[in-house]
């Protein structure tokens, strides 16, 4: 299990970094081969397998839904045409749940932060899943609806993960995402996989920062709160 298919590969748009740290997920978990709701533009040949970039793009195309109005405290759930919106979770817990992870293998996790961060954010378009329209809650309910995962919070990050597990990590004050492993950490702002550090002590200490030295600089990428753990 590994990241290394995305060595070298960096997200092509500003806003599409979970999508394709989802894809890098789940290349580490083997599952690569698009389901026919996703191969979208290659149907008629038969193309299920695409290069690290169109896995991630196409996944994107599904979970660029959220726009984020952060002068307003505002969150709407669209398409754009292109997509360019920020990544929610309930879409990449639906990705996920397409390529085979089942509920019980995924779970979201927020820490207080992170649960007072969304809890300010409305949402402008409510689903009609949950009678508050936050967009925490309105993220549960479509989440947890389905189900497509688990959500557990608040909760502090005090475990890094365990062999087979992978977790998507917002960081950069909720401006981007990471996907991390046992021994790696893939980052598609950089394109950089391989090894990273972080200031957890389990039992003593939780997840405030991953580090990493990308070009022998060091990069340091402060944790947000919100995760999806992934086995």
């Amino acid at each position: 299990m590994s990241f290394a298919a995305y060595n070298g590969v960096r997200q092509i748009t500003i806003n599409s970094c979970a999508a394709f740290s989802m894809a890098a997920a789940l290349h580490h978990f083997g599952l690569t081969r698009l389901p026919h709701l996703l191969d979208t533009d290659n149907l008629a040949a038969g193309y299920t397998m695409p290069g690290a970039h169109a896995f991630a793009q196409d996944i994107y195309q599904i979970t660029g839904n959220l726009f984020l109005d952060l002068t307003n405290n505002a969150a709407t759930y669209r398409y754009g045409i292109p997509v360019s919106d920020r990544n929610s979770f309930s879409a990449l817990t639906y990705v996920a749940s397409q390529f085979g992870l089942s509920a019980d293998r995924i779970k979201v996790h927020y820490n207080q932060a992170a649960e007072h961060s969304l809890n300010l954010l409305q949402v402008t378009n409510p689903t009609g899943k949950g009678s508050k329209a936050n967009l925490l809650q309105v993220e549960t309910d479509l989440i947890t609806g389905p189900p497509y995962a688990k959500v557990a919070g608040p909760v502090d990050y005090a475990q890094t993960p365990r062999n087979g597990e992978a977790h998507l990590l917002i960081v950069s004050q909720f401006m981007h995402s990471i996907v991390i492993n046992e021994t790696e950490c893939y980052d598609p702002g950089t394109g950089y996989v391989g090894p990273y550090t972080t200031d957890v002590i389990p039992g003593r200490s939780h997840l405030t920062e991953i580090t990493y030295r990308h070009h022998g600089l060091p990069v340091h990428l402060p944790f947000s709160g919100f995760w999806m753990q992934m086995s």
